[in-house]
């Protein structure tokens, strides 16, 4: 039997939405700053202290022996995805690219169910179909794209990165049950920044500190922001079902593009748009119908 989602679950997977939504809105600024995995380096540097004061300040239980296998296995999967997920819009349109991760809720179903047993609800699975499509359609509009999704290179590495964190999530929620949040954060960080540090080694280069430096407070922000986002999504994870949360983070990372690209550059909104935001609306109000 699933687990029903609850309030509070329900609550902190849209405050885990929201700061990966604002995060996006940071990252977006700081993008043509600093190459990619050199801002990543940074954000990942920023939040691991904040991770380690926490699991200091707030100890809990922990079972190493069952933490290191689901534990390990997340990292591997983060790590490849966020590096398969770069090399994506590198050899595709953003058009093509970015329209796959609307996926993401759907493949999450089909992860959490093998993994986690866990299964939506009628309304549910419904208002999950309806989200994605909802954010499908808004990623094709601001994108520009007239002619729908089309598979290509970069758009099938991007669909690769959609299943890989839906698996990602369903991991998350394992390693979860035997390691505390801060805890969990913590490693994870550290895992990526060791993996990091070795693939700069690797290409005899340093991570670029001074590229970091100009922008070193925005960067800091957005590793706090970082730290709340992850720290809300496990939290989230341990109380209600991992294809809601992962749900709730498209649409409501969807809305806030629509809207920042409304307000803050100008970007029309059409046909395509509105009917992309019925979608999400109508699909979240299911989701919560219970």
């Amino acid at each position: 039997m699933s687990p029903d989602p609850t309030w509070t679950g329900i609550a902190l997977a849209v405050g885990a939405a929201g700061a990966w939504a604002t995060m996006d809105v940071i990252r977006k600024d700081l993008a043509d700053r600093v190459p990619t995995v050199v801002l990543l380096f940074g954000l990942v540097a920023g939040q691991t202290p904040m991770f380690a004061l926490w699991a200091v300040l707030h100890p809990g239980p922990v079972n190493l022996r069952a933490y290191w296998a689901p534990g390990l296995a997340t990292l591997a999967i983060n790590l490849v995805a966020n590096l398969a997920f770069i090399r994506a819009l590198e050899i595709g349109a953003l058009s093509r690219t970015i329209p796959m991760l609307s996926l993401t809720p759907a493949i999450t179903i089909a992860t959490g169910a093998a993994l986690l047993g866990e299964w939506p609800t009628g309304p549910q699975a419904v208002g999950i179909g309806c989200v994605v499509t909802g954010t499908a359609l808004l990623a094709l509009a601001r994108s520009g794209s007239g002619n729908g999704m089309r598979l290509e290179p970069g758009s099938i590495l991007m669909l690769s990165v959609a299943g890989l964190w839906s698996l990602s999530a369903a991991l998350d929620k394992v390693a979860l049950r035997a390691m505390t949040v801060p805890g969990h954060g913590f490693i994870q960080s550290c895992g990526v920044l060791l993996a990091l540090s070795l693939l700069f080694a690797v290409r005899r280069g340093g991570p670029g500190a001074e590229r970091l430096r100009p922008v070193a407070g925005r960067v800091a922000l957005a590793a706090a922001v970082m730290a709340i986002a992850s720290s809300l999504q496990y939290m989230a994870l341990e109380r209600t079902l991992i294809s809601v949360v992962e749900t709730f983070k498209r649409a409501i990372g969807a809305g806030v593009a629509l809207a920042v690209g409304r307000w803050a550059f100008g970007e029309q909104v059409g046909a395509r748009s509105i009917a992309g935001a019925a979608f999400v609306v109508i699909g979240t109000t299911l989701i919560l119908w219970r």
